[in-house]
């Protein structure tokens, strides 16, 4: 979850992004088939690592960034 939230903040859209369970697996946060109950796990995670938030739509992760002020997230290892 703590890539995902560096991902996430390096590749919103002026402060919004979400994500299709395929397309977590595709970037290798989700493995095998994933579920909404896994969304729901990652989600609560990031919450709580993060002070932005973070929904769970169907398929969907959705990401609002809180602060304008954009931390420094590094580069996605």
């Amino acid at each position: 979850y703590e890539l995902l939230i560096t991902y996430m903040h390096k590749n919103h859209n002026n402060g919004f992004l979400s994500l299709s369970i395929h397309q977590l697996r595709k970037l290798g946060f989700i493995t095998g088939t994933g579920s909404q109950k896994k969304l729901l796990e990652i989600a609560d995670l990031a919450n709580n690592a993060d002070t932005s938030k973070y929904e769970v739509s169907g398929n969907y992760i959705h990401f609002y960034l809180e602060d304008e002020q954009e931390e420094d997230y590094g580069e996605l290892a």
